[in-house]
């Protein structure tokens, strides 16, 4: 029977490094991700070498929640800036219309640009909320990850525990 459990050799291979001494901040990620993939003593040596992993990861994830809480809000702002610009030409040009000295054509004119103005918002709001959606996106696939690597954690603490009972 093959075990499909990642060696030593292989974890180092895949996070290009020569040993579990070299990790760094910037391999936790990629190690989390392949921890459930491990043979259990190969987990155990690769966290040995990083006391600190839980709280990298907490803290990784607490500077990406931050990241993306600014995305939303720099992004809410420049939709406001978008709406309230758009809200001023419309209003403008409202003001165009109720003047009873316009002709026909121009009256289609000005009702023309502001048919654009509208359609111009309804754009920046689908662009918003496709931004929005994607951030979604983002922010599932990165709890996904830190909920695997708490999964290849918590599994590799449950079988230590099994072996310690027998």
């Amino acid at each position: 029977m093959k075990n499909d459990q990642l060696t030593e050799r292989e974890v180092l291979q895949r996070l290009d490094l020569e040993s579990f001494e070299g990790l760094g901040k910037k391999d936790v990620i990629r190690l989390g991700t392949l921890l459930p993939q491990m043979e259990p003593e190969v987990a155990k040596k690769a966290l040995e070498q990083f006391p600190e992993f839980a709280k990298t990861m907490g803290t990784m994830m607490s500077e990406y929640k931050e990241t993306l809480a600014h995305g939303i809000e720099s992004n809410a702002e420049g939709m406001r800036a978008c709406a309230e610009s758009c809200s001023a030409v419309l209003d403008a040009l409202q003001r165009e219309l109720d003047k009873d000295t316009l002709s026909f054509e121009e009256r289609a004119f000005v009702i023309d640009r502001m048919m654009q103005v509208s359609r111009m918002l309804g754009e920046k709001d689908s662009e918003n909320k496709k931004f929005l959606w994607g951030l979604a996106g983002i922010a599932a696939a990165a709890v996904a990850v830190v909920g695997g690597i708490a999964a290849g954690v918590l599994g590799l603490k449950l079988s230590k525990g099994k072996d310690e009972t027998r």
